[in-house]
């Protein structure tokens, strides 16, 4: 597969399809055609309303063909789509910890008590916790997304290789 093959079939034939397997160079290619886009398109942002328009359009369309050939990536390698959400399920849960310990340690300055124990309380450590966990929840994409896929058949499909 070719940048221009990926770019079709990820933008217009399989944009909302996720119910079959992608793989690596298609995702690859579409990954690099998302940069080349974004770059492009951040450039024409520029022009006032139109350039904005044509920017959030394009950019919510290219997203979703993101998503969708990340979800058949995935499948590929026999994975469920949802592996996706890890990462950033962990994030949230990790910012909304670490803001709580922010929170707690403004409040115990103000009110005089400065103390490490108090500024450093358990929210802190475990938001720590969920931030290393979307990190290595990312990478574990990273290497599933690379991977060669399942060879043959699996639950998600036949082997997109056997016809090429």
């Amino acid at each position: 597969m070719n940048l221009s093959l990926a770019v079709k079939t990820c933008l217009f034939k399989d944009c909302f399809t996720m119910n079959r397997r992608a793989f690596r160079s298609e995702y690859w290619w579409f990954v690099l055609f998302g940069f080349i886009a974004g770059l492009v398109l951040g450039i024409l942002s520029i022009i006032p309303i139109i350039g904005t328009l044509v920017y959030a359009v394009a950019d919510i369309w290219i997203w979703l063909a993101s998503l969708t050939v990340s979800v058949r990536r995935l499948h590929d390698d026999n994975h469920t789509g949802w592996w996706l959400v890890f990462p950033y399920l962990w994030a949230i849960g990790g910012g909304i910890f670490l803001l709580f310990t922010i929170g707690g340690a403004m409040s115990s300055v103000s009110a005089g008590d400065t103390s490490p124990s108090n500024l450093f309380a358990g929210t802190g450590i475990i938001g720590t916790v969920c931030l290393c966990a979307s990190a290595i929840s990312f990478l574990l994409l990273f290497i599933y997304f690379i991977l060669p896929g399942t060879k043959g058949e699996n639950k998600f499909g036949p082997d997109p290789l056997v016809d090429k």
